[in-house]
């Protein structure tokens, strides 16, 4: 056990948070006055081992400060400008724009159930769900069920685009707007009933947390499964969740994307070869004519594949985690258990960077998403200038009007009754 001098122990310790340094000191069983104090008669060591365990400790608390807001800022602002672009008469003609609509809700609503409970929570040290039994019950609610409707809204995208690429015949009568919104609400009911139960078995239960220097000795109120459903909601039901929220989204995804792509690439290698067969044989009009109404099933395909797999690729690592913690039996020593701590809020961290991102993929391949952005962007400076070229317009067409008018004028005068009748 290495032993560090004063010098070194101050450094270490005062480059720790506030928060960090006073959970360190009371792990020793001290108050900072007593370590200065215990400093001064050389009879304090701190080790290694805690040190570091302190410095991961920071680093947690930075991410979770940091984070988490800029989440809510892109991911708030995101969503609603994608909601209202998705919603444009121009996009609800299509299915699949009503199935990302609904996405966009569900996303806000995860953010505002989970990063920001969790950035608020660390200014004020307090978690709304704690503060009552209602509020304990609402919010593990909400948290388990937008999550999973947001999930599943996207399986139902990957479903349809599935449809559409691969049974084209079958797309016009499952891919419509009626349809669309009975799936959105069964998945609403469906998800929200699977979850339902937490409105009895979760409670604010009495806990004594000792990480908490405030809270020493004191028994904290917490939100937890209560007495008779401790193991369904700590122990069960997170397996449940992780199978309906990461490992059957994963697996459904990730095998229709493979089977999307290969049929896209073999309709791309047709209409390739169709081209120039029909370029050899016809005019080559008639093959721009085939491309044209090919290419926007491919970009939106695209659009579609790219949000589909930047779920898998954000919530991939904490499937891995899931994973770990369960077969992985690692010691109990502090190290491992702060290490394996860091790895969950990261992980967590980027799940939630899968609600916020949205807007961004849409901006990045859907084509018809960035035009009707612009149009809604410059829908003021296009309409002064419409109006000014109009304006123009108007007077080219009235001024020789009003230049016989004036002359009609007494004393070369232009009355204001003449240029009234003369503009209408």
């Amino acid at each position: 056990m290495r032993q560090y001098n004063k010098s070194e122990i101050l450094t270490r310790l005062y480059g720790l948070t506030a928060e960090d340094r006073t959970r360190l000191l009371l792990n020793k069983g001290m108050t900072e006055e007593e370590l200065l104090r215990l400093l001064e008669h050389g009879s304090m060591y701190i080790t290694e081992e805690e040190l570091y365990i302190s410095e991961i400790t920071d680093l947690q608390s930075l991410l979770l400060m940091y984070v988490p807001p800029v989440l809510l800022v892109l991911g708030i602002i995101g969503n609603v400008l994608s909601f209202i672009i998705l919603r444009h008469r121009m996009m609800t003609k299509q299915s699949t724009y009503l199935y990302l609509a609904a996405l966009t809700v569900a996303d806000t609503l995860v953010l505002f159930v989970g990063p920001l409970r969790v950035w608020v929570s660390q200014f004020t040290d307090l978690d709304i769900k704690d503060q009552s039994n209602e509020l304990c019950k609402l919010v593990v609610f909400m948290g388990y069920t937008t999550s999973d409707i947001s999930v599943w809204l996207i399986i139902a995208v990957t479903i349809e685009r599935y449809i559409v690429v691969c049974h084209p015949l079958h797309a016009n009568t499952m891919c419509n707007i009626p349809r669309a919104k009975k799936v959105i609400l069964t998945l609403v009911v469906c998800l929200s009933a699977i979850n339902l139960h937490f409105f009895w078995t979760v409670e604010l239960s009495k806990n004594p947390r000792k990480n908490s220097q405030s809270d020493v000795g004191n028994n904290s109120l917490f939100c937890d499964g209560g007495e008779e459903f401790s193991y369904l909601v700590g122990g069960l039901w997170p397996w449940v969740d992780a199978f309906l929220y990461s490992f059957l989204p994963f697996f459904i995804i990730t095998i229709l994307n493979c089977v999307i792509i290969r049929r896209v690439t073999q309709a791309y290698k047709s209409r390739c070869l169709m081209q120039k067969r029909q370029t050899l044989i016809t005019d080559s009009r008639s093959a721009y004519r085939t491309s044209s109404c090919i290419e926007p099933n491919i970009k939106m395909t695209a659009m579609l594949l790219t949000v589909s797999f930047a779920f898998l690729l954000t919530t991939l690592p904490m499937n891995i985690c899931l994973i770990v913690s369960a077969l992985w039996h690692m010691k109990k020593d502090p190290v491992s258990v702060a290490r394996f701590t860091l790895a969950e809020t990261i992980t967590t961290l980027l799940m939630y960077t899968n609600h916020s991102m949205n807007f961004f993929l849409y901006c990045a391949a859907g084509q018809k998403f960035r035009h009707q952005l612009l149009k809604l962007v410059c829908a003021k400076s296009v309409y002064h200038l419409t109006l000014s070229e109009a304006t123009q317009q108007s007077l080219k067409v009235i001024s020789p009007h009003f230049r016989r008018k004036r002359s009609f004028g007494e004393n070369g005068e232009t009355k204001l009754s003449d240029v009234k009748t003369t503009y209408v």
